[in-house]
């Protein structure tokens, strides 16, 4: 499909690569968009042992829908003009872009309640790479906590200089769910839409939400 686009596909394989987790295994997932075209790619490493039913937590169906819910958030600035892994860096943070696709791809995958609860909790408590940077979140206390929701989306989406990106798919995650239990994934889809029209992230989540983002942000740490 790239080809017949004129698009050389080869280009995008390093991003494509750093989906994968540990050496020459790849079970990682990831979505793309091609600069100046509508055109995006999702990407699975479909690899044993972590791709099989008994591990849905990892994949397959969890991590199917996580990266069709990024498919979705980019799909916003269809028609705007913008590149949408550029424009992001103004518009929210990366605990809500991995936050989010855990949040309504995992429960939109769910068969049941008992299957969501175990993956909820996998995703939660996930581990972060110890070889990597470290995260800036030192404890689980609600100042930590609003610190770590108030990050600059300008500097955050670096997640091999940034620690504090890989906690979007943990805490991000729970924090998503904080605002879903209030206002649904509907209104969760509403933040990007907003954002994707010209809003900052405070103006959408007022406007959604009924809360400044101060107000919100001090909610959300005190739950997590």
């Amino acid at each position: 499909v790239a080809k017949g686009l004129g698009i050389d596909p080869s280009a995008y394989l390093p991003q494509l690569r750093s989906g994968c987790n540990l050496g020459v295994e790849c079970w990682g997932g990831m979505t793309l968009t091609i600069p100046g075209s509508d055109v995006g790619i999702i990407f699975f490493g479909v690899q044993e042992p972590f791709w099989k039913k008994a591990n849905q937590s990892d994949g397959p169906m969890s991590q199917v829908n996580h990266e069709f819910t990024h498919a979705i958030q980019f799909a916003q600035w269809l028609g705007t003009g913008r590149d949408v892994l550029e424009a992001r860096t103004e518009a929210y943070p990366c605990w809500w872009s991995e936050g989010q696709a855990n949040a309504v791809g995992m429960t939109v995958w769910a068969p049941s309640y008992r299957v969501y609860k175990s993956s909820r909790d996998y995703a939660v408590t996930r581990p972060f790479n110890a070889d990597g940077p470290k995260p800036s979140l030192s404890s689980f206390s609600s100042i930590a906590l609003e610190a770590f929701l108030d990050q600059d989306p300008a500097t955050c989406y670096r997640p091999e200089s940034n620690g504090d990106y890989q906690l979007g798919y943990s805490v991000g995650f729970a924090a998503v769910e904080v605002l879903i239990a209030i206002g649904g994934p509907r209104a969760s889809m509403a933040i990007l839409a907003r954002t994707a029209n010209g809003d900052t992230w405070k103006q959408a989540f007022q406007a959604v939400y009924g809360l400044s983002w101060e107000e919100g942000r001090s909610v959300i740490a005190s739950v997590l």
